[in-house]
């Protein structure tokens, strides 16, 4: 970006930057302000005693080098309240709160359109990306992009029954062995599109059906690709009353569960996906690598494999109307 005179920085609006003083106040004042706000580097970060709102219009962009954003209280760091908001380019500690999450999206507002996030690392955030699951407003059009959750406490990015039309790209989600929640999951929504996302590290709590790599309830048109599941409690990936769903080049790999679960759905097409690799895990899953039920037209065509490890049984599970080609090895 090319910061200029039409510009303000939280300075302008008396943030000090020093890692001691709340800055909260300071930040909220500039993303009243109507201009767009570039926040500075500084040495020590900035403190925000609670959440900062976001309403239509504002725009925080964070210098290159990911100013660092410490939180004073169990609460959000932004709330989004509004459209046209751009939130870019921080990083932020959460380790020292009992609870405390990066962004909340009110998707329970009457509008919440054209909302992007993105280059964001979260360290030991309860959620990383979450909305109000209304089910009165339908939101429209979130970009989500290079946002890293490393020891996570909760479920990562969570969409509920608002979204109309995302776009994830590049999201990572590592979550501490304890937790139980799911690291991707969206329910009720339409248009996704999911590429190269990584939920890796999650739950040992074997089969438990919480601790999802990836949940999809609900939702119609979702296309994933290049995206993995690696070492969650759960099932690697998971749809279950769905329409429309291509599922391309996905890896799940030494899960708890089934690999990647199709249930109660139609026209789910699964392409070049690997499942299996349960070596060295501290448990042996006696699950199926891929399994469907009840999901007339789904098709696992002849490039996904199921791949057995030290013994362990992989095997594929379908119900009728499914064209299931998958290679066992």
């Amino acid at each position: 970006m090319s910061y200029g005179p039409e510009w303000k920085t939280p300075q302008d609006f008396g943030a000090v930057g020093d890692g001691s003083t709340d800055d909260r106040a300071a930040f909220q004042s500039a993303a009243d302000s109507g201009w767009p706000i570039y926040v500075p580097w500084t040495p020590g970060g900035y403190v925000l005693g609670h959440r900062v709102r976001l309403q239509s219009g504002a725009a925080l962009e964070f210098s290159t080098k990911s100013p660092s954003l410490k939180l004073n209280s169990n609460d959000w760091l932004f709330e989004v309240v509004g459209s046209d908001v751009k939130l870019t380019g921080f990083r932020a500690d959460l380790s020292h709160l009992a609870s405390g999450g990066g962004i909340l999206l009110r998707t329970d507002q009457s509008h919440l359109e054209r909302v992007l996030i993105e280059d964001i690392i979260l360290s030991a955030a309860t959620n990383a990306v979450m909305d109000m699951a209304s089910p009165t407003y339908r939101a429209v059009l979130l970009t989500l992009k290079n946002i890293i959750a490393y020891g996570l406490r909760g479920s990562g990015i969570m969409l509920q029954r608002s979204f109309a039309y995302q776009h994830c790209e590049k999201l990572t989600m590592l979550p501490v062995a304890s937790n139980l929640q799911p690291a991707f999951y969206s329910i009720g929504n339409e248009g996704s599109f999911w590429r190269q996302c990584d939920a890796t590290g999650g739950s040992v709590h074997v089969g438990n059906t919480s601790a999802l790599g990836f949940g999809f309830v609900n939702c119609k048109a979702v296309w994933i690709e290049q995206c993995m599941a690696d070492m969650v409690g759960g099932s690697g990936f998971a749809f279950n009353g769905c329409e429309y769903v291509y599922g391309n080049q996905l890896i799940s790999s030494m899960v708890g569960a089934i690999g990647i679960a199709v249930n109660n759905s139609s026209k789910v097409t699964l392409s070049s996906c690997n499942v299996g690799g349960r070596s060295g895990m501290p448990y042996s899953p006696a699950h199926p690598g891929f399994a469907v039920s009840d999901s007339p037209g789904t098709i696992i065509d002849d490039a996904c494999r199921a791949y057995a490890s030290s013994g362990l049984p992989v095997s594929v599970v379908s119900s009728s109307g499914t064209r299931n080609n998958v290679m066992v090895n």
